[in-house]
């Protein structure tokens, strides 16, 4: 039997390594996917805030940013709110990207549960509801002492 720490790390290595393969199709970068993916599932925000959301240096993302800019994929604009923040949000390009690779992301999913027995899934669909859950609830947890 394979001990289970491992087995969570190489599936997540595994799901990683598929999802960058599939997100290079979309000829954007692991990073510039997760700013796209996060606006469109969370909408405009403060770049702050997606530094928060994404747990990433905030420098290094303001860079990714202004390559997404530059590109046409996001647009940076005065916050209502609050006039010293900076609102990032999707382009309509951006928006039509982060659509394609959700689609692309959605059809690796498919293909990887059609590869479980079909009697299987259902049991496989409520393990990953209830992992879901239990990573959510860690995530929530103050970290422990490091080594």
């Amino acid at each position: 039997m394979v001990e289970l720490g491992f087995l969570l790390r190489e599936v997540t290595r595994l799901h990683a390594q598929l999802q960058r393969t599939t997100v290079d199709c979309c000829r954007v970068t692991p990073t510039e996917c997760l700013v796209l993916t996060e606006l469109g599932r969370s909408g405009s925000q403060s770049l702050a805030d997606l530094t928060r959301r994404l747990e990433v240096d905030k420098g290094w993302l303001s860079r990714v940013v202004e390559g997404m800019v530059s590109d046409g994929l996001v647009a940076k604009g005065e916050n209502p709110g609050d006039r010293r923040a900076i609102l990032v949000s999707l382009t309509d390009d951006g928006d039509g990207r982060c659509c394609q690779i959700n689609d692309d992301l959605d059809d690796l999913s498919s293909r990887v549960m059609g590869r479980i027995p079909a009697a299987e899934r259902a049991g496989v669909e409520r393990a990953l509801e209830l992992l879901h859950a239990a990573l959510l609830e860690e995530s929530q947890v103050s970290p422990q002492e490091c080594c």
